[in-house]
């Protein structure tokens, strides 16, 4: 059995560093390839382009956040929103903030989005909405044209308020999910029961995600810790 004592003051630790990002479980992808018949690429360097990606969430969850394959100068930027329900959508949106480059060329960008705090339930439709700011930036996405195969990924993208083109064109990204663990021990429900799960609970539990209240009594709160690393320590859900 693996010592609680040191665990639990590697989890105080943790709590006074940030949250680390991508520490949820990938839900959506739709594939951003740079090579290849597939491969498309997307300008965002004209602030009158706005893109609409259709998503619906595969799980029930706080979303963590959005990776994007990007491309472009360093420094270059553009503007993410996220809109519940169907393109093309106008709806207040849930998150609005901005991706910027580090570096230039194709860079994978991770937008981290759990400060926003949206609550996805499973088959829920929503927008991804990305548009340009007159800088040099782009991002990788997928192709299929029609009679050469199945789409890579089955929601629309719709441009300046219309399907895009043939239908057959997708922005490329990963969502991630925090999603309430089957097995508490296995917080981030990989299979295994690791320091990964350590890191996970931490997160959710430094945010105050509900999903994180291991003990169910409605708060978020150190008896939840505590219920935590005693699964943990057992192996056990």
């Amino acid at each position: 059995m693996r010592a609680l004592l040191p665990a639990l003051t590697i989890a105080w630790g943790v709590l006074a560093l940030p949250a680390m990002a991508q520490l949820g479980v990938q839900d959506q992808h739709s594939p951003a390839l740079t090579t290849g018949p597939n491969a498309a690429w997307f300008n965002l360097g004209v602030n009158t382009f706005s893109w609409q990606q259709q998503s619906v969430a595969g799980q029930s969850g706080v979303l963590e956040g959005i990776k994007f394959s990007t491309g472009g100068s360093a420094g270059a930027s553009f503007r993410l929103r996220l809109r519940l329900g169907n393109c093309w959508s106008t709806a207040i949106p849930v998150a609005d903030t901005m991706v910027r480059k580090s570096v230039a060329g194709t860079e994978s960008i991770f937008v981290d989005l759990t400060a926003w705090g949206i609550w996805l339930e499973r088959d829920q439709r929503f927008v991804i909405e990305i548009t340009g700011n007159g800088s040099d930036i782009g991002c990788h996405g997928n192709y299929v044209a029609q009679g050469s195969g199945s789409l890579l990924y089955p929601h629309s993208l719709f441009f300046l308020g219309a399907p895009f083109l043939d239908n057959r064109w997708r922005i490329g990204f990963k969502t991630f999910l925090y999603t309430r663990p089957l097995c508490g021990a296995d917080f981030n429900g990989d299979g295994g029961i690791d320091g990964e799960d350590i890191m996970a609970f931490i997160a959710a539990w430094q945010a105050g995600m509900m999903y994180a209240d291991l003990n169910d009594d409605g708060a978020v709160d150190g008896a939840d810790i505590g219920d935590f690393f005693f699964r943990w320590e057992e192996g056990s859900c």
